[in-house]
């Protein structure tokens, strides 16, 4: 009997960049594919169906994010408060349609939308405002309210707001001042990504590394070093264990995040790579949504 070989035996994944009738095949009976629905690809390039899904709750909702006891979303004109049960109460009107971002820290969940802003704390908001009485040490810098802006993060000790093409820090270990001086970018921001040594800026058009140290007394200049000439989905970024990327070398954590040209990884010390450039083509999309789980980036963009 004649030797019977498996002409597919894994895939490296999907690649819709080149003529399907091209697509790579290697001898050991590994394959690229042309179209992907619904399946997991693991380490070995073995594909399974992706698990399914139940429904816990109806309505539309939009801007979900877990702040420890409880997770907040909105739907409608609301941010509310979604409990363990799944059951919701609405704790304060919003602008319809205009996606939160948020930031924990400690037991306070700050949040802002280019509208409103606030912070949550045991399931209730409160209004973000620079305390009327000072209590630190004697300074003569001038500290103002935080900005509302439309994306939060947090860099070392300090919080960082983005206004439309601005950006904001706050006081070291302070969360209710923040200084008047802010770094600009040419077209808005569209993602704030902390690493180890730096930060990742995405805007409309380019993404950034800015480079420097926060301190717990002092913000030293940033060096401003521009990455990529394309943009970045606002939304879809995150921080991931640098091990289960490429060959593991990467470090211990990564930013993950797709841009208009694919998936891209920023790591620790500004090191910049984008996985999917040679192989995927994405649709135009202004926003998305993302979650890491069991070793897995998920990413969903709205075109």
């Amino acid at each position: 009997m004649a030797n019977t070989v498996s002409l597919f035996r894994g895939t490296s994944g999907l690649s819709n960049k080149t003529d399907p009738a091209r697509l790579k095949a290697s001898k050991t009976g590994m394959v690229e594919l042309a179209e992907a629905i619904n399946i997991v690809i693991d380490d070995t390039g073995r594909t399974s169906r992706r698990r399914g899904s139940t429904r816990v709750a109806t309505g539309s909702w939009h801007s979900l994010h877990d702040c420890g006891q409880f997770a907040a979303g909105v739907t409608g004109d609301a941010l509310s408060v979604i409990n363990k049960d799944y059951s919701t109460t609405a704790i304060r009107r919003v602008t319809p349609g205009a996606r939160v971002s948020y930031e924990t820290a400690h037991d306070w969940t700050f949040y802002g939308n280019g509208f409103e802003s606030g912070y949550l704390k045991d399931k209730a908001s409160y209004p973000w405002v620079m305390p009327s009485i000072y209590l630190g040490q004697e300074s003569t810098e001038v500290w103002m309210d935080p900005p509302v802006g439309h994306l939060i993060s947090r860099y070392k000790a300090r919080m960082l707001i983005a206004v439309e093409t601005y950006l904001y820090v706050s006081r070291a270990q302070d969360f209710f001042r923040f200084s008047e001086v802010y770094y600009p970018f040419p077209d808005r921001i569209k993602m704030i990504r902390p690493v180890q040594h730096g930060i990742f800026i995405g805007t409309t058009q380019e993404t950034y590394f800015l480079r420097g140290n926060i301190s717990t007394t002092a913000i030293s200049p940033f060096e401003k070093i521009k990455v990529a000439d394309y943009g970045v989905i606002e939304g879809t970024d995150l921080i991931i264990p640098g091990g289960r990327v490429g060959d593991g070398s990467m470090g211990a954590e990564v930013g993950i995040w797709t841009s208009d040209r694919g998936v891209c990884v920023g790591t620790g010390d500004g090191g910049f790579f984008n996985l999917t450039e040679d192989k995927l083509v994405l649709p135009d999309a202004q926003f998305g949504t993302a979650v890491y789980k069991d070793g897995t980036y998920l990413v969903l963009i709205e075109p």
